[in-house]
This record gives structure tokens, sequence and C-alpha cells, in this order.
């Protein structure tokens, strides 16, 4: 599964080469994702990111509907799985070491900080008040982000939140809104997907898979 087109060709030879005896490497899409349980209601299916398409599998398949994965990586992403289990859109934002990066790059003065929580808040020096704005205000934007979708949904309670992504494990003990914290969660999927895509009888209920 790859987000960078350039590099794919690179990785299908490599996987050529080092599994000889092996079939040819499954390139995760769409269409392999719509066999692995996912239904699409997005318009623009071919811009869909495999990367979003593989959250979504992992959350069909492990956690209850509907709900929202939250992505922190280079960009933050807001996947959004309703309840009939279909990958409805979402958001993208920045991710924090992208923010982290063009602060440093774009001002004169702020310096490139340590990727931490501050003791509050309220910074007290250059530095605190540079990781507050980044980290405290990373997990305000999943709480308003949040909402936000919960009422576009029109739902009365909000939905499953699933943080996944390098920084996950910074940002969520920050917020109540995130329920679950899974690092691995877009592999999972792409394990998933390989499996379900391999499958003989059909798509198997959940809790059935290996």
């Amino acid at each position: 599964g790859s987000v960078v087109p350039p590099v794919l060709p690179t990785f299908v030879e490599a996987c050529r080469q080092l599994f000889p005896a092996a079939s040819a490497p499954l390139v995760a899409d769409a269409d392999h994702a719509l066999k692995a349980g996912v239904k699409i209601d997005y318009p623009a299916s071919g811009e869909i990111g495999v990367d979003r398409l593989l959250n979504c599998i992992a959350v069909l398949h492990r956690f209850r509907v509907p709900s929202i994965v939250v992505d922190f990586g280079t960009a933050t992403t807001f996947d959004v799985i309703s309840a009939e289990g279909a990958f409805v859109g979402g958001a993208i934002a920045p991710g924090v070491v992208t923010n982290l990066e063009a602060l440093a790059l774009k001002t004169a003065r702020l310096p490139k900080v340590e990727l931490a929580a501050p003791p509050g808040v309220i910074g007290k020096s250059t530095a605190q008040a540079i990781q507050s704005g980044l980290v405290y205000g990373a997990a305000a934007q999943v709480e308003g982000m949040v909402a936000r979708i919960a009422q576009a949904l029109g739902l009365a309670k909000r939905p499953l939140v699933i943080a996944t992504g390098g920084l996950a494990g910074l940002i969520a003990p920050h917020t109540p809104t995130i329920d679950e914290v899974e690092p691995f969660l877009t592999l999972d999927g792409l394990r998933l997907l390989y499996v379900l895509n391999h499958y003989d009888h059909g798509t198997p209920a959940r809790g059935e898979m290996p």
C-alpha cells in the first residue's frame, strides 16, 4: 500500500526479486478495499489515499461504527466511517511535525523545539509556547473536528474515535475525545486487505479473521 506513486514500481520490483517463488505482490487500491468490505460513499474514489481506506478496513473488522480515525502523520487526517460501514470522506490538515518545521522555516526567531507536551497550556517560554500550540492545539483540533463531524452526520452521540500514526501516543493523553490508540492500524488494515482478497468463501464476519 503506497501513497507515493513514484516509488511504487520500485517496491513491486523489490518484492519480486526478494520473493521469487511467491505470486505477484498485491497493490492495495479502492477495488481491493471494496472486496475487503469497505463501502465507498465518495464521488472521487480514485483520489482517496490508500492509507485512509486501510484504516477503514481495520476499523470495520475490529471496532464499532460509526467511527472516526484520526491519523497523525505528515498530515493529520480525519477518516469518517458511517454507521453503514462506508467511507464518507473526512478532512486533511497539516501534521504536527509539518507545523513545527513550518514555524522554524517561515519565521525569523522561533526555534525548532523538542516535540513534547509542556507543563501547562500557558507556555512560560518561547519553547513552551510553541509546544503548547502544537500539542494542545492538536488535541483541541481533534475535539473541535469530531464535534463538527458528529453534527454533520446528524448524530446525537459522537462516534468512536481511534487515533493512529506515529504521534497518536503524544496527542491522545491530552484529550478525552480519543477513545482508542492503535499506532499500527494502517498496517493491520493492509494485512486484512490481503487476507480478505484471498478468501475463497466470501467476506467473513467480524471476529473470524486471523
